[in-house]
């Protein structure tokens, strides 16, 4: 009996051992981070507190992203400096991620005199073929309301245009179903300005539906300037693909 009591204790005290020293399950956030500062280039991301992980290239080019694992309820200290130039420190924040397995988006954007972010906790619909996702953002700083504007051309020449709801500066809508398939030629995302001016545009051909982002969802950021101090204006966008 005491054999037999002591072999059970042993073994409660074995199992306890491997429990605590278990290692614990990684509670980790996910988070995309866009380059849309527009007169960098490329730019070189640094984690000064540890806590990024870098699946990604630390290294983004202009309209290009990475995507990054991170602890959740951590702080994630970034510091974005140009490639050309690694101690020129351009932007310098702190992030936290608190819900463990959240899909988030960080956009920088701005220029080389002043670079701002914009953070965005994703709630992507998985949509079926042959439809997905767009979604439009004003980052224009000196912007007044813009409204975006999705123009789709079929097979057979016919247009459709849908104007959505006008957003203001670090504004998004929210992501609008479209169609895409063998039956539509091409899609046109524009923003227009409140006079129906076309301030950005861009076509988006058939082949690009093919083979589209996993969760199928796509934003096209509107940056850049309506006045950029000569006389001129310097609005452009891109599309950022979400994975």
């Amino acid at each position: 009996m005491k054999k037999h009591l002591l072999l059970g204790l042993m073994g409660a005290i074995v199992f306890a051992s491997c429990e605590e020293n278990e290692p614990d399950e990684p509670q980790a956030a996910t988070v995309r981070v866009v380059n849309a500062i527009l007169d960098i280039g490329e730019i070189d991301l640094r984690d000064f507190q540890g806590n990024f992980s870098l699946n990604g290239s630390d290294e983004i080019n202009y309209a290009f992203s990475q995507r990054y694992t991170v602890p959740a309820s951590t702080d994630i200290g970034l510091d974005v400096a140009p490639t050309s130039d690694t101690l020129d420190i351009i932007f310098s924040d702190v992030f936290r991620f608190d819900e463990v397995g959240s899909i988030n988006t960080i956009v920088l954007f701005g220029d080389s005199t002043r670079v701002e972010s914009f953070t965005l906790e994703e709630e992507f619909t998985n949509y079926d073929n042959p439809s997905y996702g767009i979604r439009f953002l004003n980052l224009s700083e000196d912007s007044e309301a813009v409204f975006p504007r999705a123009i789709s051309l079929d097979t057979a020449g016919v247009r459709d245009t849908t104007v959505y709801e006008a957003i203001s500066f670090r504004e998004a809508t929210a992501f609008n179903q479209v169609e895409s398939g063998e039956r539509i030629e091409n899609w046109t995302f524009q923003y227009l300005d409140a006079d129906d001016n076309i301030l950005y545009s861009t076509q988006v051909p058939l082949f690009f539906f093919f083979s589209p982002p996993d969760f199928r969802n796509i934003t096209i950021p509107l940056v850049g300037r309506f006045d950029d101090g000569q006389g001129g204006s310097n609005l452009t966008g891109f599309t950022i693909e979400h994975f």
